[in-house]
């Protein structure tokens, strides 16, 4: 006994004298189908293509670019039920090309778990990512038994204010960083660029 297993896309098929057939909906214009299908796959490459494109040509920098810096602000990292504010400080270097400011010490400082956090994984980066976002990358902190990071926390910029900000970010090992506010010295500007400027 023959049996027949029908696939999407096909109006019918089955098999006769032991040769499997396929009637698909253009088996009369096979070469129709194939153009077709031919162009959809160029325009879904295409518009992948046009995304990376804008992607990769798109990037910031920050300013003034190769002198070190100072920052300081405020933090909330919930570690489990504790969530105390601290005071987070912090120094480094701007990359010469301005792409990324490095940071080489972190401290924590004020009340409660603030003074036995244990800052982890340096270097940190902050890498802009346009004339207002940023990502902090590296971040890891101990906080008693718990392990936060190493994550990458995803932070808005004001050029105004010279304010790095973030709130609400996950950071792994049950802990979550409320509050960050940091206000580096020099203050810093962030410039959209474009491949090609």
């Amino acid at each position: 006994m023959q049996s027949t297993v029908c696939r999407g896309g096909t109006a019918a098929c089955g098999a006769e004298n032991g040769t499997w057939r396929l009637a698909s909906r253009n088996a009369s214009n096979p070469q129709k189908e194939l153009s077709s299908m031919n162009k959809k796959n160029v325009l879904r490459l295409a518009a992948s293509l046009l995304v990376v494109a804008s992607i990769s040509a798109h990037a910031a920098t920050i300013s003034p670019a190769g002198v070190p810096f100072s920052a300081t602000g405020t933090m909330v990292l919930r570690a489990g039920l504790a969530a105390p504010t601290c005071t987070v400080s912090m120094s480094g270097l701007v990359t010469a090309d301005g792409s990324q400011a490095v940071v080489n010490s972190v401290s924590i400082s004020g009340d409660g778990r603030c003074g036995g956090s244990r800052v982890k994984n340096l270097p940190w980066t902050i890498q802009p990512t346009s004339s207002s976002s940023a990502f902090i990358s590296g971040v890891a902190i101990d906080v008693g038994l718990s392990r936060c990071g190493p994550s990458t926390v995803s932070a808005q910029w004001n050029n105004s204010t010279n304010t790095l900000s973030a709130t609400g970010q996950p950071m792994g090992g049950n802990c979550t960083m409320q509050v960050l506010t940091l206000s580096p010295n020099p203050a810093f500007t962030f410039s959209d660029k474009f491949a090609g400027e």
